[in-house]
């Protein structure tokens, strides 16, 4: 998903992505080479392990302050990692050959608004959620950048909260039997 919205990543973010590409063909092209099977899964957020920056940022924020902009209601579908993991073990025990390229949703797909409430509800927190446009949060952001705050946020994650961050897992779920859990951070 991230791919198609290339204008909306940092310099970092498209180098990054460029690097993952560049090393996934690399990879797929060494496997068949020298005729070993592979199979590369592609989650999307990644969330349930002692260090998920995204979750905890979110968390922390609401548990200090109670609100939220939100700029956006674009789609997520959070991956646990537990149920990464048992995939994983899964498939270390399956025989197959050849390459195999797979994405990973989570078990639900959240609108953002959605996907913030259920962290904030985590972390025993009723936030208010305060609909910003994009341009407005960026401008706040860029404000607060100059002031010395905020320096983990950038203006491209604000941009993305518009964005659906969804994938296609139906070849996982139907070849793999990937049936991850809902989202409950």
């Amino acid at each position: 998903a991230i791919l198609r919205c290339d204008s909306e990543l940092s310099v970092a973010e498209r180098e990054l992505i460029a690097g993952l590409i560049e090393t996934e063909q690399r990879l797929l092209q060494m496997a068949e080479k020298r005729a070993i099977a592979v199979t590369l899964l592609r989650p999307t957020l990644i969330y349930g392990g002692p260090v998920d920056g995204n979750i905890s940022q979110v968390r922390n924020w609401l548990g200090s302050r109670r609100w939220a902009p939100v700029a956006g209601k674009g789609l997520r579908q959070p991956v646990h990692a537990e149920d990464l993991a048992g995939l994983i073990v899964g498939l270390l025990a399956r025989d197959h050959s050849g390459a195999e390229v797979f994405d990973l949703g989570g078990g639900e797909t959240l609108p953002y608004p959605d996907f913030i409430r259920r962290i904030a509800s985590s972390a025993g927190v009723n936030p208010v959620l305060v609909p910003a446009p994009a341009m407005l949060a960026n401008c706040a952001l860029r404000l607060a950048h100059g002031l010395g705050r905020m320096h983990g946020i950038s203006p491209a994650m604000v941009t993305r909260q518009r964005m659906d961050l969804i994938v296609d897992d139906s070849d996982a779920r139907r070849k793999l039997g990937w049936h991850p859990r809902p989202f409950r951070p």
